[in-house]
């Protein structure tokens, strides 16, 4: 039981700041800039699309995960 309990804690002291690492974003303001890597390993830069008429993200799972 002790370690159950000192295991929960070591966990709980490893996620809770990480937590608090993410932006907060409202509604209205402007997505922050980041950068992804598609399945070719092309890079992606979110500020090289400014200016263009939108950008839809799409997120989902491939078959060989």
């Amino acid at each position: 039981m002790k370690i159950l309990c000192k295991s929960t804690l070591l966990l709980l002291l490893c996620v809770v700041p990480v937590a608090g690492a993410q932006t907060i974003v409202a509604v209205g303001d402007s997505a922050p800039d980041f950068t992804l890597e598609d399945s070719t390993g092309k890079t992606y830069t979110l500020s090289s699309y400014r200016g263009e008429k939108a950008v839809v993200l799409e997120f989902f799972r491939s078959g060989d995960w």
